[in-house]
C-alpha cells in the first residue's frame, strides 16, 4: 500500500503543516503532494519532508510570487494511477471543474489533485477522480484540513483530516 499526504493552501501556516506531517508520518507516508500557495521558501518544506524520507512534489499557486515552482506536474503513481497536480487557479476551479477535466483528459490523468478553493472535494467526473484537500491554513467557512490518500492496486482511497 502506497500512502500520500496531500495538502494545499498552506499560506505560511507551517505549524499546521508540521501537524499534518507528524500525523502522516505516524501512519507511514511515501509521498507528500502540495497543490500550491505555500508562500514560504520551498526549502523550508523540503527540509521538513526530507526528515521522513518521503518524496515531495509541490506546484506553484497564485500567491507563490517569485517561487521557482512549476504550475503543473504530471506523474505516475503506483497501480497505474496517472496524476495531475495543480493549484487550479488557471482552470477556474472556483466556478466548476470542466476546464480542469478537459486538461486531465488531454494529459490522460485519472487522478487530479488541486487546491485554490479552500474547500475539500472528492469528486468523480467520468473516469477522472478529483481531490482537493481543502486549505491547510483553514477554509473560508471550515477548519484547516488535509488528506491522507492510499493507493492499493490502482484503487485510490481518500481520508479527509481536520485540524481543530
Amino acid at each position: 500500500m502506497y500512502r500520500i499526504l496531500v495538502c494545499s493552501d498552506i499560506h505560511r501556516n507551517i505549524e499546521n503543516f508540521k501537524y499534518a506531517l507528524e500525523e502522516a508520518y505516524g501512519e507511514g507516508v511515501d509521498e507528500v503532494l502540495i497543490a500550491g500557495d505555500i508562500e514560504v521558501d520551498p526549502a523550508v518544506i523540503e527540509e521538513l519532508v526530507e526528515d521522513a524520507g518521503a518524496t515531495l512534489r509541490i506546484v506553484k499557486g497564485n500567491c507563490d510570487y517569485g517561487l521557482d515552482l512549476k504550475d503543473m506536474l504530471t506523474f505516475e503513481l503506483p497501480g497505474g494511477v496517472n496524476c495531475l497536480l495543480t493549484h487550479g487557479h488557471r482552470y477556474y476551479v472556483k466556478s466548476d471543474l470542466y476546464t480542469l477535466a478537459e486538461v486531465a483528459n488531454n494529459m490522460k490523468a485519472n487522478l487530479v489533485i488541486y487546491g485554490h478553493t479552500h474547500i475539500y472535494d472528492d469528486t468523480f467526473m467520468g473516469k477522472v477522480h478529483f481531490v482537493n484537500p481543502g486549505a491547510l491554513c483553514g477554509g473560508y467557512f471550515s477548519p484547516a484540513s488535509y488528506v491522507l490518500m492510499t493507493i492499493d492496486g490502482g484503487r485510490v482511497d481518500v481520508i479527509k483530516r481536520v485540524i481543530r
